[in-house]
C-alpha cells in the first residue's frame, strides 16, 4: 500500500483516515455496493450500523449487500490473527498467550501462500457482486 500511495496525487493518510460508511458511499454511487465488515471483533458495531442502513433503504435501493467479515472465523472457530501488520509473522489463536499484544480477535488478518479467511470473504464478495 505504501508503494501504491507514492503514485496517488495528494496527501492521503490511509493509516489514520476513517473509512467511509455504506451510507457515505451509497450517497455518491448508484451502482452495486458490497460492504465487508472488519475481521476484528471491535468492528462489529460499525458493521451493524451498515447492515441497518442497507435494511432501511431496501425497496428503494436493492443493490446493497453487507457481508459479516467474521463469518468464516466464527463458523470455523479459528481466529488466526497476526500481531505484525507489514511483515510475515505467526498467526495467533485466542488460546495463545500474547503478553504485550492485542487479543487474537483484534489482530491483523493475513492470507499467506495457503489462503485464509480473507480469501473466503473475497469469493463471497465476487458472488454478491455477480448477483447484484
Amino acid at each position: 500500500m505504501n508503494q501504491a500511495l507514492k503514485h496517488v496525487p495528494g496527501d492521503i493518510q490511509f493509516s489514520t483516515a476513517t473509512a467511509p460508511s455504506l451510507s457515505d458511499v451509497a450517497s455518491v454511487f448508484d451502482g452495486p455496493i458490497v460492504y465487508v465488515g472488519m475481521f476484528a471483533k471491535y468492528g462489529q458495531s460499525e458493521q451493524t450500523l451498515n447492515l441497518h442502513f442497507a435494511e432501511s433503504v431496501r425497496g428503494t435501493r436493492d443493490n446493497l449487500s453487507v457481508i459479516d467479515g467474521r463469518k468464516y472465523i466464527d463458523e470455523m472457530k479459528m481466529e488466526c490473527g497476526a500481531s505484525i501488520k507489514n511483515a510475515t509473522g505467526r498467526c495467533h489463536e485466542m488460546t495463545d498467550n500474547l503478553p504485550g499484544h492485542r487479543s487474537a480477535d483484534d489482530q491483523h488478518r493475513c492470507i499467506g501462500d495457503q489462503g485464509g479467511h480473507p480469501d473466503l470473504i473475497a469469493w463471497e464478495v465476487a458472488e454478491k457482486l455477480n448477483a447484484l
